[in-house]
């Protein structure tokens, strides 16, 4: 009897202090692993970004060198987010989703348009 009431202490004060450590550490600040992973995601995503932009910077390098130099831009701005990130450092996400658009890169786009009549479909 003496034994099984010992058995129930010692098991009801793990369990108490179980629930105090994970707690603490959630009031501590430490991030939860849905955090975690959203984060990762997120700058596998940036980095994917980045290295778009910057192709796509050297392939209009030399014939649209206005929209070569927007997407190095762009690519820079993506760069500087993913070290932030991997800093520990908090971005917002409205900060990620300028980086990642590149709609304006029209505005940039000096080549002739695609002519209607293109039966390839090559287009650009």
């Amino acid at each position: 009897m003496i034994k099984r009431l010992c058995r129930l202490i010692l098991l009801s004060s793990a369990v108490m202090l179980w629930s105090a450590c994970s707690s603490v550490s959630s009031t501590l600040g430490f991030p939860n692993q849905s955090q975690v992973a959203q984060e990762t995601e997120q700058v596998e995503q940036l980095k994917s970004a980045e290295y778009q932009d910057y192709v796509n910077g050297m392939s209009f390098e030399n014939n649209d060198q206005k929209l070569g130099n927007y997407y190095i831009y762009k690519g820079s701005q993506v760069h500087r987010l993913i070290d932030q990130m991997e800093k520990g450092n908090q971005v917002n996400n409205d900060e990620i989703n300028q980086a990642l658009d590149t709609s304006a890169a029209e505005k940039y786009d000096d080549r002739p348009p695609v002519p209607l009549d293109d039966e390839i479909g090559n287009g650009y």
